[in-house]
């Protein structure tokens, strides 16, 4: 069901039962304030650092791709409204329970 120009997009389905496929994690070196570095450890333990920082750039992707969807939706339409932003609060909601249904899932 679409809700405007908020709507979500479709997610193709995996097929029953079937996991979606990864491909090889690669390594990569970055360099990380030290402050930022010691608040990721104390969220984090001492396991799991990878798997927070490689979520954290998903969301980053993400939310670019959203800002760009955004400003390219306002230079067709003008500027969204109250009921769009109302649409986007309650999927944001939806979307905030799914996370943590996939990443308590995860382990």
């Amino acid at each position: 069901m679409s809700e405007g120009p908020l709507a979500r997009p479709s997610i193709p389905d995996e097929g029953e039962g079937s996991a979606p496929q990864r491909a090889p994690a690669r390594k990569r070196s970055l360099t990380i304030q030290p402050d930022v570095d010691a608040a990721i450890v104390a969220h984090v333990g001492p396991g799991g650092y990878s798997k927070f920082v490689n979520e954290a750039l998903i969301m980053a992707l993400q939310a670019r791709g959203i800002a760009e969807s955004i400003a390219d939706f306002e230079r067709e339409n003008g500027p969204l409204t109250e009921d769009d932003f109302a649409i986007a609060r309650r999927r944001i909601a939806e979307a905030d329970t799914e996370l943590a249904a996939f990443l308590a899932s995860r382990g």
